[in-house]
């Protein structure tokens, strides 16, 4: 193996090195650290004067080439960013190795870029190191003679709704060619597209919008902080009166390029006036923020097709105690007991299923504390990009709290995005997870799940619980047992007279709600 264009060679391929049909061979520098970091499974040989390749490509530079023993070169491959190769990762110096695609495994084929990706994790047999931060988001050159094939991304038979997740995008509005923006652009129409099909109701976005919140000139090469504000509100606008979305604002989002400080640009680009189906002045799911015009701390309700009512609050990067006992003054309203609860934030649990500081303080000062909480998702995260956790509140309510971020990969993440489907039992959620640019699917076990949350008949239970307690009201009516209300009905129940008021339910578990005639 040399680097020809700089004549620097590596010793020769032991003498006797048999490759079989559908066989790869990794060739390295340094076996002790390559399976330190790998592992020893992987079919290597070590060889000496290891050629340096720069980062630096071009037409006329490294050149990679396989001579035989006589000094022919047999094959040779420049890695050439003029020819739409695939680039690193604009976030660190290590990014994922790139690979020749399998249906391209010929000489003449694998010295064209556009037959080479970067190397996505569980697919054509590529896999994450974590074994340092710097280090994370590569692949060992295994090669696959046969390309992954997945089937077409369809709804569960069982699935009745859905939720759909976007997370980081900080890297696909960054890059100075926009060469990453189709893939974000991918994310949105797919939602849209597929709106009907999976019947979705809401978008989450984890946060980390842009890169960079206020720097017009950045010294690392993206994209002005204005540019990268109008990339993320053009692919987010493709949903704009198709599907209702909201943000959990990061630490990219605010200050300059890091939370330097807490002011942000995102309300200059994110109004709800937007977004109607958002607009509470146009009938949409935003119902209060803490501070006016702000949507970094807001809060929304959502009623699903089976009849889950959710409340939704999205909550800025490391929120501050002010914001968490807003927080906590909206979530614990009586109305909301019957809700299924959901904390939207940036920054909470880690890659490793724990939770991180950050994330411990808003546990303990808020979701622990509120009995109707039932799951809580956040981004940020490095590594392999997924995290989840089940932690149970001090109501004995099940938290189920998930990390979903893939800006670690190439392409600025790949286009990758979470679709939680509710299932027509009432209580059981699966975890899918889907690229639409590629149709690829991850179904390993951190990326396909199920959980349960509470059934909705139950939720209805805890609700007449809370209210059996309550006294007397003003009207003097005094407490009775709960009863279902029939359609009309009239009766003395905590203090107020309720009437029965049909909701729409598809299936024997739902009964009807009581609201009141007055207080």
């Amino acid at each position: 193996m040399e680097d020809i264009q700089d004549m620097n060679a590596a010793t020769a391929i032991p003498s006797g090195t048999m490759l079989g049909p559908d066989q790869s061979l990794v060739l390295v520098g340094d076996a002790a650290n390559f399976d330190a970091k790998w592992g020893t499974e992987i079919n290597r040989i070590e060889l000496g004067n290891f050629p340096t390749l720069d980062n630096t490509p071009s037409a006329t530079n490294e050149i990679l080439a396989i001579k035989d023993k006589f000094g022919v070169v047999r094959d040779q491959v420049n890695y050439d960013s003029g020819n739409v190769w695939p680039l690193n990762v604009d976030c660190c110096t290590d990014g994922p190795s790139i690979y020749v695609l399998p249906e391209f495994l010929t000489s003449s084929a694998n010295d064209i870029g556009s037959n080479w990706s970067h190397s996505i994790p569980l697919i054509d047999g590529s896999s994450y190191s974590l074994e340092s931060p710097s280090l994370e988001k590569a692949s060992p050159g295994i090669v696959a003679t046969e390309p992954t094939v997945f089937p077409a991304f369809t709804p569960s038979p069982d699935a009745v709704w859905s939720i759909v997740v976007f997370p980081d995008t900080q890297y696909y509005v960054n890059t100075p060619d926009q060469a990453f923006m189709p893939f974000f652009v991918d994310m949105a129409e797919w939602v849209r597209d597929n709106r009907d099909v999976f019947n979705i109701q809401l978008v989450l976005h984890e946060g980390d919008i842009v890169n960079r919140n206020s720097d017009e000139s950045p010294g690392s090469g993206g994209n002005p902080s204005t540019l990268q504000w109008q990339n993320a509100q053009a692919a987010m606008r493709i949903l704009n009166g198709e599907v209702p979305y909201m943000f959990a604002i990061g630490n990219h989002d605010v200050g300059i390029s890091g939370a330097e400080n807490r002011t942000t640009r995102f309300n200059d680009f994110f109004p709800p006036s937007d977004n109607p189906l958002v607009d509470p002045l146009q009938g949409g799911i935003l119902k209060g923020v803490m501070v006016s015009d702000h949507l970094e701390n807001a809060y929304f309700e959502v009623t699903a097709p089976d009849g889950r009512q959710l409340l939704i609050v999205s909550l800025t990067w490391d929120p501050l105690a002010e914001q968490l006992s807003w927080a906590n003054q909206i979530v614990s309203q009586s109305k909301y007991d019957a809700h299924t609860a959901i904390l939207h934030i940036h920054n909470y649990l880690e890659s490793d299923d724990i939770r991180n500081s950050d994330g411990e303080k808003v546990w303990n000062e808020l979701v622990k504390a509120n009995g109707n909480f039932e799951m809580v998702f956040n981004g940020h995260v490095p590594g392999d990009g997924s995290g989840y956790l089940v932690s149970t509140g001090v109501e004995g309510n099940q938290v189920h709290q998930m990390a979903f971020n893939t800006q670690s990969e190439g392409n600025g993440g790949n286009g990758w995005i979470r679709v939680l489907e509710f299932l027509e039992d009432g209580q059981t959620v699966r975890v899918r997870t889907y690229c639409p640019s590629f149709g690829y699917i991850r179904d390993d076990a951190a990326n396909e799940f199920m959980f349960k949350l509470t059934p909705l008949n139950i939720i209805q239970l805890r609700i007449h619980r809370h209210r059996r307690a309550r006294p007397a009201g003003p009207c003097g009516c005094q407490p009775q047992p709960d009863l279902p209300c029939a359609l009309g009905e009239r009766f003395p129940c905590h203090g107020r007279h309720w009437k029965g008021v049909r909701t729409l339910r598809h299936w024997p578990p739902y009964r009807e709600r009581c609201t009141p005639l007055h207080r």
